[in-house]
């Protein structure tokens, strides 16, 4: 079971991210209020939630959901399947 979550707030240029949708012009706003809800989301389910503040070096370092194990003596992660 997972205890623990690690977010960072959205950035104002998140628009600036690797996208291969072709939908409208990205929202400030609209993701603001959708990682809130997100956080609250995690929260609500008993995770402590650490929040990072943005990272304007990676606009699209939101939403992503990655998990790693922590124990005594290593932790592994998963390999998200992300190549670039």
């Amino acid at each position: 079971m997972y205890t623990h979550a690690i977010t960072r707030k959205p950035g104002k240029n998140f628009g600036d991210g690797i996208t291969t949708a072709n939908l409208s012009s990205p929202s400030y706003d609209l993701i603001v209020d959708q990682h809130k809800v997100y956080v609250a989301a995690l929260r609500s389910v008993g995770m402590e939630v650490t929040l990072l503040d943005a990272h304007p070096d990676y606009p699209d370092a939101y939403f992503v959901e990655d998990t790693a194990g922590v124990g005594e003596k290593e932790s592994p992660s998963s390999d998200s399947g992300c190549t670039l």
